[in-house]
């Protein structure tokens, strides 16, 4: 019979110290240890960071990852599709409609619903929401959710306006301003829609 290795994961360390206490022999990498474990906790024997803006963030090993990864790349989705793409198409609308925006700092379905979905994902590597599904609690959440929709779409908005603001004084900065003086001659260039009409092609351009 072959031997199972079990690989070092780096959730070791922070897991064992949660539950057991635990530090390493060496002072500086005790203190580390210590302040990086405090953005994280133990549920029912899975390892989960803290989210402040954001649900509770299942930790994952290499393998699980892995697999997410997997579950998750839309490009391969298409690619393995091939003539077949239009069979694809839901769940790679799935995936865009339940991915963060950067504009907006929210998904398009919890702009339309007032809640995060739970993903496919999420089901076959239960995260913490999943785990610790509640029915009663549940419907008061999401009605407190849907009283404050209106809001998140307000605030998504603001975020929109202010990146837009951003991007836009970044491209101002490269414009380089220049005045022209009435009658000084400039190179214009022509547009298809701006081309003087019957000049041919060897017309100015």
């Amino acid at each position: 019979m072959g031997s199972i290795v079990v690989r070092p994961c780096w959730m070791d360390p922070i897991i064992s110290f949660l539950r057991d206490g635990t530090l390493p022999a060496d002072k500086f990498e005790a203190r580390r240890l210590g302040f990086r474990s405090a953005r994280y906790f133990l549920d029912k024997g899975k390892l989960y960071k803290k989210g402040f803006s954001s649900p509770s963030l299942l930790c994952l090993d290499e393998n699980q990852g892995k697999f997410t990864l997997e579950e998750q790349t839309l490009k391969k989705k298409l690619e393995k599709s091939k003539g077949a793409w239009v069979d694809e198409l839901p769940l790679v609308l799935w995936a865009y409609r339940t991915s963060f925006r950067a504009a907006t700092g929210e998904t398009p379905f919890s702009l339309a619903y007032g809640v995060e979905a739970v993903i496919p994902i999420e089901i076959s590597l239960p995260t913490f929401r999943v785990d610790n599904f509640d029915e009663e609690s549940n419907d008061v959440l999401l009605a407190l959710a849907t009283d404050l929709l209106e809001e998140q779409r307000e605030i998504s908005q603001v975020r929109a306006a202010a990146l837009q603001q951003t991007i836009a004084r970044y491209y101002n900065s490269k414009v380089k301003l220049i005045r022209f003086v009435k009658g000084e001659l400039v190179l214009r260039k022509v547009f298809l829609n701006t081309k003087e009409k019957g000049v041919g092609v060897l017309g100015p351009n």
